[in-house]
């Protein structure tokens, strides 16, 4: 029995109940039929190879395609958030240099043989690197964002041998117990929780024994500021942020339930370099979140995204 089956029959129970949730949360997105059809275009590519390079999660076929067919099919999973990606020649400049934050901490990891999963995925640009550079042997990725997972479906019809599979469901829609993983991300979800030790306590449940969390969070280093703060209305414009905490805050979380060998891994303040307006991505970014006059200050005049990153494991 294949390494693969031995995982989907540890997750074919997940899989047979979320089917039903899945189908309807496609069914009822009224973009789906428009990604759809563009899926099945960009799917006709054959022989496809996925590979990184500078960064890119680059998705190559020798076979002759058109361009401009291509392009607008791409363009229909518009705005690109976390990248950056090539897929069949075209360059796609995300909003997000996700490669710049994959830096930050893939160095301090080993992801060979490893079964993941990434909370919170997106359309994926993590759990393809941990799959084709970090050689894990399975990533799991759910992010309830549909046009997300449209996006994902991309990589997945074009590159089928990589072993991902990602779905369009929220942390919750996981089972409670199933202590498969040998690594979990939690890549920029913590403040979005109106519990947070709620999602942690979960993921520590559905690590193996001496599994590693790898958690990315906003947080607070202003003296000013030594437990966090629970921005009241929005901060940098986002309406769902419910606390970002300090550094010694989350160390203080994660001890408390019980993970071990917490280490701070990166501290970095977000730039104009890492998250921008693209021809992919059209809307408001980072310029738009911060004081015009100061950048040391969100236009609500808390202070500026800085994200840290952490590793944990279970006991």
């Amino acid at each position: 029995m294949s390494d693969e089956t031995d995982i989907f029959d540890e997750l074919q129970n997940f899989f047979e109940s979320v089917s039903p949730k899945i189908a309807k949360n496609i069914a009822e997105n009224g973009n789906s039929s428009k990604w759809l059809s563009s899926l099945q275009i960009l799917a006709q590519s054959k022989n496809c190879e996925c590979f990184i390079e500078d960064g890119k999660l680059v998705i190559f076929s020798e076979e002759k395609t058109d361009y401009p067919i291509i392009y607008a099919a791409l363009r229909e999973f518009m705005p690109w958030r976390k990248g950056p990606w090539q897929i069949l020649n075209i360059d796609i400049d995300t909003e997000w240099r996700s490669d710049l934050k994959w830096d930050r901490f893939a160095k301090f990891c080993d992801f060979s043989g490893k079964k993941i999963l990434d909370i919170g995925c997106g359309n994926g640009y993590y759990a393809y690197r941990a799959a084709i550079e970090g050689g894990a042997k399975f990533v799991l990725g759910v992010d309830p964002s549909i046009y997300s997972y449209f996006q994902s479906q991309i990589a997945a019809k074009l590159c089928p041998q990589i072993p991902v599979k990602i779905f369009p469901l929220a942390q919750k829609d996981l089972p409670q117990n199933l202590p498969i993983f040998n690594v979990v991300f939690s890549m920029g979800v913590l403040y979005h929780h109106k519990n947070p030790i709620g999602h942690l306590s979960h993921i520590y449940e559905l690590l193996a024994k001496n599994g590693e969390i790898i958690l990315e969070t906003l947080i607070v280093d202003d003296k000013n500021f030594s437990d966090g703060f629970c921005p009241k209305g929005r901060y940098a414009k986002m309406r769902n942020v419910y606390e970002i905490p300090s550094i010694k805050k989350v160390e203080n979380l994660l001890n408390s339930l019980n993970f071990k060998e917490i280490k701070l891994l990166d501290v970095t303040k977000t730039t104009n370099q890492e998250q921008r307006k693209t021809a992919w991505m059209t809307f408001e970014s980072l310029e738009d979140f911060l004081d015009k006059n100061d950048d040391s200050k969100t236009v609500e005049g808390f202070p500026a995204p800085t994200r840290a990153i952490f590793c944990a494991a279970k006991r």
